[in-house]
């Protein structure tokens, strides 16, 4: 037998506490009572006061009180083991980190917005591999394809432009660290998802894409921001903004939001194209990742347990229904019966 939460088990010690506590009370009592005379001629006087009975009650409260925290503790018996098969299919979030995403023409800017939606993203993945490629002039693998979701959120909270010292937007870069992480996968569908406001003067952009598909990559890119675009905010030591990006003649740098750059990246990736401000982009997102299919990775040994604190639950129900039935103090029919009568000698 084994117990889902056998911490509560330590409570068992306050009931031994309580069963000490009353055989100090009933100790105390009986001195009381010998200090008065004779002992067993004090009990034959207290005819209301019943010797035994009490010891009765309190072990069928305390038992039951056992049987209760034992259920509460969930014993459970009978494992069964099942092996259940695992699908789904790799994809690899590859985020923007060129400080043109500090830009605020969507708030709270395009950076939060885009850990927003990537965060939504990672709420529709189901049995999938998931890996964070983060870049701005260069590339590097943030987390390595896993399947703890959780951790998506932990890497993406801290991300930001400052990561990365070579500053610009180069696709290429991305879509070759994603090729990267792909090389240890398994066959199968592969997808490669590009996050960013498509401001770009890649060369080489079309070239890795073209590489990328006859390696099995399909690739989907995400846009964040708006044409008319925005100014891009500079922030100094404690996040605290200092001003803005300005070009050598002083006028403020405007980063305007590139969707035809990302259009014909995934079109050529054989992927699709989608804007972050859609409310339901991220589920349409997955819905098209998974019409690529899916693999098989495995199987997963689950084990089913059977519970038996019902058992226990119904002892403790007993005990305190034996409990109800007696009184503290004997009823006439009980010394009818003599069941409490002591012999005075």
């Amino acid at each position: 037998m084994s117990f889902e939460f056998p911490e509560r088990l330590w409570l068992l010690g306050c009931v031994i506490i309580l069963g000490l506590l009353f055989l100090w009370k009933q100790r105390t009592y009986q001195k009381k009572l010998a200090a008065f005379g004779h002992q067993k001629l004090m009990e034959e006087l207290l005819v209301g006061k019943p010797v035994r009975k009490p010891f009765l009650k309190t072990a069928l409260q305390l038992l039951a009180l056992s049987s209760l925290i034992i259920a509460w503790a969930n014993p459970r018996m009978g494992i069964e083991d099942q092996e259940v098969e695992q699908k789904g299919t790799d994809i690899c979030i590859a985020l923007d980190l060129s400080n043109s995403m500090y830009t605020q023409d969507v708030k709270p800017d395009r950076l939060q917005r885009a850990k927003l939606f990537i965060k939504e993203f990672s709420k529709q993945l189901q049995n999938d591999r998931v890996a964070l490629v983060v870049f701005a002039g260069t590339s590097y693998v943030q987390m390595p394809l896993t399947t703890d979701y959780s951790a998506v959120d932990i890497f993406i909270s801290s991300v930001t432009p400052e990561l990365i010292s070579m500053q610009g937007t180069s696709i290429s870069a991305a879509i070759e660290a994603a090729t990267f992480v792909f090389e240890k996968a398994d066959k199968g569908p592969k997808n490669l998802v590009i996050i960013s406001d498509g401001e770009t003067f890649d060369d080489n952009a079309e070239k890795s894409t073209k590489k990328a598909v006859s390696d099995n990559i399909r690739i989907f890119t995400v846009g964040i921001g708006t044409t008319e675009g925005g100014k891009i905010p500079i922030y100094g030591d404690g996040g605290i903004e200092l001003g803005y990006k300005t070009e050598p003649s002083g006028k403020p740098v405007i980063s305007k939001f590139e969707p035809r750059n990302l259009q014909q990246i995934a079109t050529i990736g054989k992927g699709d194209f989608f804007r972050v401000e859609d409310q339901y982009s991220a589920k349409q997102l997955y819905k098209a990742i998974q019409q690529g299919g899916s693999k098989k990775y495995g199987e997963k040994l689950y084990a089913n347990y059977n519970s038996q604190y019902i058992y226990f639950v119904v002892f403790a129900l007993l005990l305190l229904a034996v409990d109800f039935f007696l009184t503290s103090a004997r009823s006439e029919r009980w010394s009818r019966l003599n069941i409490f009568k002591h012999s005075a000698k």
